[in-house]
């Protein structure tokens, strides 16, 4: 008798194992997702630090380059510029020295006053031009030094004092060079023009001499 056949069944997959399986899966990327989610919140608060540190350093710039604007000087308070006042030196009831507030210091009014001339002398300014004409370089210069050798000029609005010293400088020079002429005339000699600043050669300028023709020994107008 035929002995009854075995009957196999296909073996099944755990369900409760493919079930496991796929929840690691779904675990596994919501750690990697995590993962990088930690590291765009990381990088963001580092990009805020960074921009903090940048506001900051751009914040004390601006604030050094305002101290720069208002004082030449780091650690000094920023002078009080004093204006302009009416009228220039020379001038009936205009003193230099007082509106300088110098009243009390004779001695440093005296070395402004005699810096400041020898900066005319060595920028070589032409006491024939007008101070409106005066090349603005050699002016600039003048005041730039005179301002390092005696800060004390720096508190003056737009240079007025310096100018006003540059501005009497010439005048001087004019009055000078014409009280030598008018001296030189009545003396019966040839007018000798004073040595100019801008020509520091002091060649003489040519000056009408009298002279006689060959003819009628009528005297002639020439230049030496």
């Amino acid at each position: 008798m035929a002995r009854p056949r075995r009957r196999v069944q296909a073996h099944q997959p755990d369900e409760n194992s493919n079930s496991a399986g796929t929840a690691n899966e779904h675990e596994l990327s919501s750690n990697e997702r995590q993962t990088l989610q930690d590291k765009v919140n990381e990088q963001q608060q580092q990009l805020l630090l960074l921009q903090e540190e940048l506001e900051k350093t751009r914040t004390a710039q601006q604030a050094a380059e305002s101290r720069a604007q208002t004082s030449q000087h780091s650690g000094r308070e920023p002078p009080v510029l004093i204006p302009k006042p009416k009228g220039q030196a020379g001038e009936k009831g205009f003193n230099l020295q007082d509106e300088m507030k110098l009243e009390d210091e004779k001695e440093l009014y005296l070395a402004i006053l005699r810096d400041v001339r020898a900066l005319c002398f060595a920028a070589q300014l032409d006491y024939k031009i007008d101070y409106r004409h005066q090349p603005p370089k050699d002016l600039g210069n003048i005041f730039d030094v005179a301002k390092r050798h005696h800060p004390y000029l720096e508190q003056f609005h737009n240079n007025w004092a310096t100018s006003e010293i540059v501005k009497q400088f010439l005048r001087n020079r004019r009055k000078y060079a014409a009280r030598m002429c008018h001296d030189q005339v009545r003396g019966g000699r040839p007018a000798t023009p004073m040595r100019s600043t801008s020509n520091p050669a002091g060649r003489r300028a040519s000056v009408p001499t009298p002279a006689h023709n060959n003819a009628g020994g009528q005297p002639t107008a020439n230049t030496v």
